[in-house]
């Protein structure tokens, strides 16, 4: 190497290094600042939803440190009020940046986490998140309301139902009694049976000559057939009527023929005597009855809300309470201070059973009791 280049080389080292030891104080210089801006910012306060630093008896705008803060939980942002925060052990000095960082606590009561960025920024990674307290409040809310709401709403899905399978009832005994007609003839020519009593508990025991329903019954679906005799259909002295009192036992009363259909509903049939008198507003007289419990043996067994009367004439079945529809259910008996017999028609015709909630209804008016 020439002296030249040794020259040129030392040249270089001598002026590196001052720029070397310069840069290394500059940290020094740095770190001694953020250490004091630490020391000094031991207490920063939200004021009008600015951030100050208090020094003194002034506040000091923080228009360039950013920092992760706890707060506790009862910290709300409201104008004109004060809020201290601790001061994050990590600041920027001297730069534009936030420091976006959270500190947990693991082993204290859950406190809420804020951020500078979080409180006066908008940023697609912002994350929130609500305490175990405001979940479990909130479960609560939801709780109650649903207990509330949830038997209403369970009622009223029962009725629909209770009318669905009502009108599907309806239906099936009416396609029955066309087929019967068709094959068999109208019900008054249809052949009769002697039967010892007619259902009722309180009558002693006397044989009857009855239009027979068998022909009714061989047009239907059925899937356990009980006879007059059999038992096995219907629950036993389960029934009541809708005002409470106790209904006919269909299941030992030999004047009904009980059958079981393939869709779960239960049928007690009986024939009139051929002296039965007419029933008013009837355009030609009655030949027999059908009971129908739409839900099988299931409770409640309550004429009116889950068994219902139908009867049926030479060549057509009717509802019962189809000849009162000129009249306030007050006069009739679908309310819940009579048998609850007539409730058949309404529940078909209005499709409710509001009959069970309200005694103002008719025929003529009031359909609902809302």
């Amino acid at each position: 190497m020439s002296g030249l280049n040794i020259q040129f080389f030392a040249s270089d080292i001598a002026s590196i290094a001052p720029k070397r030891e310069e840069s290394i104080r500059g940290q020094e210089e740095e770190r001694k600042a953020r250490g004091q801006a630490y020391l000094e910012c031991r207490k920063i306060r939200i004021y009008d939803g600015r951030p100050f630093i208090v020094k003194g008896i002034s506040f000091i705008p923080l228009s360039t440190w950013g920092e992760g803060v706890i707060n506790n939980l009862n910290h709300e942002y409201q104008s004109g009020v004060q809020h201290e925060i601790d001061c994050h052990p990590a600041l920027f000095w001297g730069s534009h940046k936030i420091l976006k960082q959270v500190q947990y606590d693991m082993f204290s009561f859950p406190k809420r986490t804020y951020s500078l960025i979080n409180l006066f920024s908008y940023s697609p990674r912002k994350r929130c998140a609500f305490t175990l307290a405001e979940v479990l409040i909130t479960l609560g809310i939801i709780g109650i309301v649903a207990a509330m709401t949830m038997p209403v709403l369970i009622q009223n899905h029962r009725e629909k139902v209770t009318v669905t399978q009502l009108k599907k009832a309806y239906s099936v005994l009416s396609q029955a009694m066309l087929m019967a007609v068709k094959e068999d003839g109208t019900a008054d020519i249809w052949d009769s049976y002697q039967s010892e009593n007619d259902g009722y508990a309180d009558e002693e025991p006397v044989t009857r000559t009855r239009f027979t329903p068998i022909n009714l019954v061989k047009q239907l679906k059925v899937a356990k057939d009980c006879g007059f005799t059999s038992s096995g259909c219907f629950q036993s002295g389960a029934y009541k009527q809708l005002k409470g009192l106790a209904e006919r036992d269909f299941e030992n009363k030999g004047s009904y023929y009980k059958v079981v259909l393939s869709d779960g509903s239960i049928l007690a049939l009986e024939g009139y005597e051929p002296q039965h008198e007419v029933f008013d507003g009837l355009e030609d007289r009655a030949y027999g009855e059908i009971w129908v419990d739409i839900n099988g043996r299931k409770f409640p067994n309550i004429a009116g809300k889950d068994l219902f009367l139908f009867v049926y004439t030479k060549d057509r079945i009717l509802p019962s309470g189809y000849n009162r529809i000129d009249k306030p259910l007050s006069s009739t008996n679908c309310r819940t201070t009579a048998s609850g017999y007539d409730c058949t028609a309404w529940v078909l015709y209005n499709e409710n059973m509001d009959y069970l909630y309200c005694d103002d209804l008719s025929w003529t008016g009031k359909k609902q009791c809302k």
